[in-house]
């Protein structure tokens, strides 16, 4: 054997010997884990019950809020180095008035976003200051043209809920010059279904448009009592959960539209708020 073979199988034994204790060592401390999710989770949860919401008049009445997410989602098309988030709903019983959504950005940023989905004011507050104003939601309680009657069965109106929702799009208009359009994608089954019959609401669910996972507008269509004739009507609800400019369409036609949030003048009364909330340090 040539000293050139003797040295080539005493360092392959060396490198073997050196292998297992190299895929022993621990992953690296940034690595994205079930436990770092988790933690992550846990967080997203915490500050999101650090909120109450109330409707106007009701200041002692805090709604009802879904103590897990309805929704996790990411975001990795925006291009940050993490991007972790959850949403919650505020509740008035079964239906949802609100939408709120804490989420990790970057290196570790927390930004909040809350949406409207009532026609009333409703009041926020975290630890008796208040955050959040807002005297009305987005484009609200529309009736939906050319829409068949609700079906008597109520799994059977999920599929027709399904089926309308397929009429609506949306797009979004990236920074910094808008010229980048982004179609979003209708998440095939509602985030949010409710199905506690009223004497104004039969049955209603909550669709969302998103990119990657990420919910960038609300779709709340409702089979609602008509006052003209008493009989039960499609009619829905449309809310940015984006600060970016949005167009949202009806069967290819744009129906509602809102600018950018940052470039626009900003007030707590508006139905939509967006807001950076703190920085998230992962526990060691």
């Amino acid at each position: 054997m040539s000293s050139f073979t003797r040295y080539s199988v005493g360092s392959l034994f060396v490198l073997a010997a050196c292998l297992p204790a190299v895929l022993a060592d621990d992953p690296p401390a940034d690595a994205d884990t079930p436990a770092t999710r988790q933690q992550r989770l846990e967080y997203l949860k915490s500050r999101a019950a650090e909120c109450e919401l109330f409707k106007e008049g009701e200041r002692n009445k805090p709604l009802a809020f879904t103590r897990e997410p309805l929704l996790r989602y990411s975001n990795p098309v925006r291009g940050f180095k993490l991007s972790d988030g959850g949403t919650f709903l505020w509740l008035d019983g079964e239906r949802p008035l609100a939408v709120a959504t804490w989420s990790i950005r970057g290196p570790g940023n927390i930004y909040r976003e809350f949406t409207s989905l009532s026609a009333e004011p409703l009041s926020c507050r975290r630890e008796e200051r208040e955050l959040w104003l807002p005297k009305t939601g987005g484009l609200m309680n529309q009736l939906l043209p050319e829409a068949p009657p609700p079906l008597p069965s109520a799994t059977r109106r999920l599929g027709q809920m399904r089926d309308l929702a397929g009429r609506f799009s949306a797009v979004v208009h990236l920074p910094p010059d808008e010229t980048t359009i982004t179609e979003l994608r209708l998440m095939s089954r509602p985030i949010y279904r409710y199905k506690q019959e009223t004497p104004d609401v039969l049955d209603g669910a909550l669709f969302s448009f998103v990119e990657a996972t990420d919910p960038e507008a609300l779709l709340l269509l409702e089979a609602r009592r008509g006052k003209a004739t008493g009989e039960y009507e499609w009619r829905y609800t449309l809310a940015r959960m984006t600060s970016v400019r949005l167009i949202m369409r009806l069967d290819g036609k744009e129906c509602w539209s809102v600018t950018n949030f940052w470039r626009s003048p900003k007030s707590p009364n508006d139905p939509y708020v967006e807001a950076a909330d703190g920085k998230y340090v992962a526990e060691k």
